[in-house]
């Protein structure tokens, strides 16, 4: 599963925990590209409390140490629970790369004005599901 920035940021989370033993996403691996992403509007603040799902207590949710006030905390989310990270351009905070390197989480740098060709990309999917 490709989730494309912080509005996907909570698929990895829930894909890794709500839905870790249901049989169509057991073995799932997802990708998360890294944009640079500005909310338009507040957060309301009681999301954390949205979070909680199945298996997924308020608890657990704390535990990250997470506002979940900005696009930068949910991108942490998806990184937390992502098996490989994306970054899509060279306006990504390099906190977020920095992040995603102390999680020792795969990161493809898409940031070539060219355009990476698709093999890169193939290839990069190949290594994370270990083809």
């Amino acid at each position: 599963i490709h989730c494309q920035g912080w509005i996907s940021s909570v698929v990895p989370f829930y894909i890794k925990t709500a839905y870790k033993d249901d049989p169509p996403f057991a073995h799932t691996k997802v990708v998360f590209s890294l944009h640079n992403e500005v909310l338009s509007s507040p957060m309301p603040d009681n999301f954390e409390d949205c979070l909680a799902f199945r298996n997924i207590t308020n608890k657990i949710i704390d535990g990250f140490k997470l506002e979940m006030k900005s696009p930068e905390d949910f991108s942490k989310l998806a990184i937390n629970f992502s098996d490989g990270i994306i970054v899509s351009n060279d306006q990504v905070k390099p906190e977020l790369i920095d992040f995603a390197k102390t999680k020792k989480v795969p990161i493809l740098d898409g940031t070539d004005s060219e355009g990476l060709p698709p093999q890169r990309y193939a290839d990069f999917y190949d290594s994370i599901s270990g083809k």
